[in-house]
């Protein structure tokens, strides 16, 4: 079914035509191929490796190739192992951390910015508190306009003011 051939269609077939002509690391297959099988011959233990298996279409397919030894050196077990779906799983998984930690960038972004509001909203109502309530005294006429506290409360007006317009200009600077 990988190869899309009967089993009678690979009966014979030699490995290496079953094949893409080079690999993902641009070594030929026949190349490859002599070397694991020099391996073999030497008692060496080959672990699984990766390969491209042509399918009768012409299509690549990458593969997890798998090689046991039975009954000395004439006969081997051959298994191929399809990595498509496994490829898919790990693109999904990758994008998935990708985009866990997106969203804890964004969550933290969030809190950073409602932390800033709630800040800032605190920092503009304490001078615009101490601006109304000592206006609503001298409006009111609760001081007498030639009291030493008149004057101190249109000093503390001015200076609320000033601070104020400072905060306000600040974050206008920062919108920017």
């Amino acid at each position: 079914k990988l190869y899309g051939r009967s089993v009678e269609e690979l009966r014979g077939v030699n490995f290496v035509e079953l094949s893409a002509a080079t690999l993902a690391d641009g070594r030929s297959s026949l190349d490859v191929v002599t070397d694991v099988l020099l391996q073999m011959r030497t008692g060496a233990e080959l672990a699984p490796f990766e390969w491209l298996v042509r399918h009768k279409s012409g299509e690549e397919i990458p593969a997890e190739v798998h090689l046991v030894r039975l009954a000395g050196d004439r006969l081997v077990r051959l298994t191929v192992i399809d990595l498509r779906e496994r490829r898919k799983l790990e693109e999904i998984r990758q994008r998935t951390i990708e985009l866990e930690l997106q969203n804890r960038r964004i969550q933290e972004a969030s809190r950073l910015k409602s932390e800033f509001l709630a800040n800032m909203s605190h920092e503009l109502r304490t001078p615009l508190n101490a601006i109304i309530g000592f206006s609503e005294l001298l409006h009111d006429g609760q001081v007498p306009a030639e009291s030493p506290e008149h004057q101190e409360f249109l000093g503390d007006i001015l200076t609320s003011g000033r601070h104020l317009l400072q905060l306000i200009n600040d974050v206008l600077d920062l919108a920017k």
